[in-house]
């Protein structure tokens, strides 16, 4: 068998079978989009004091690229809608906001541990 048939029936076996025109209907919400949103903010949120401003805007600009790359792949790939992109962005930034207001609440709740004198 010549190689390019090799190769043809090698990678025809590992093809996805049927249409990938509609997305599946149990999609919503895109849990890769929340997953990025929540992911890059965790990031952000431990390393922003260590930045400075210049590395700070620079992070956050690429941060940003990169979750608005993974909702228009998902898009692209046809396996989302655009409502299930946004409803998992929404979904991610309503976590991130939840966890550290709950967080900080309960950072500043724990008594101190230097001892008083």
């Amino acid at each position: 068998m010549p190689p390019a048939d090799c190769w043809r029936t090698a990678t025809r076996s590992h093809r996805l079978q049927g249409s990938r025109n509609e997305p599946p209907t149990t999609s919503f919400p895109s849990g890769h989009a929340q997953s990025a949103v929540v992911s890059y903010s965790l990031l952000l949120l431990l390393f922003w004091n260590g930045l400075n401003r210049a590395w700070r805007r620079a992070v956050t600009c690429g941060a940003v690229l990169v979750v608005l790359g993974i909702g228009l792949s998902r898009v692209a790939l046809s396996v989302h809608y655009v409502s299930d992109v946004l409803a998992g962005y929404a979904l991610g930034a309503a976590w991130v906001v939840a966890m550290t207001a709950a967080f900080d609440a309960w950072r500043h709740k724990r008594p101190s541990t230097t001892p008083s004198t």
